[in-house]
């Protein structure tokens, strides 16, 4: 267990990114939102094209995980916000994981894989 939330700590073993949304997330929020919260405008470079799946990461725990499908310069596909600025960046398209891979992740700790002062609101694992 992990000692700040009693939330049970998870070892990631499929390739993915995680993507910290302290900013955009809020609980009880439409499972819609929360997808393009996590999906969209993200500098990355090409190592996000070896992740499978994308964690949308609140507080440390995953809220969401989504398979990748394909990977857009940002403002591309559909858009909750202006891309104007973003045209270095990226957005993915997606949908929520099948069950047995959103079951091992959805709710778990991944708290480990952020390191206190770090400043990039991504992490890949496995990727």
């Amino acid at each position: 267990m992990d000692g700040k939330s009693g939330t049970q700590e998870v070892e990631v073993v499929h390739p993915v990114v995680l993507f910290h949304i302290p900013h955009s997330f809020r609980y009880g929020m439409p499972s819609e939102e929360l997808y393009h919260a996590t999906r969209q405008f993200w500098k990355m470079g090409s190592r996000r094209e070896k992740a499978e799946f994308a964690f949308a990461v609140f507080d440390g725990i995953v809220q969401e995980v989504y398979r990748i499908v394909d990977w857009y310069q940002a403002g591309t596909t559909f858009s909750t916000r202006s891309s104007e600025g973003y045209e270095k960046r990226w957005e993915f398209v997606g949908r929520v994981a099948e069950p047995e891979i959103r079951d091992r992740y959805l709710l778990k700790s991944v708290r480990r894989n952020f390191k206190k002062g770090d400043q990039s609101p991504f992490r890949y694992i496995n990727a």
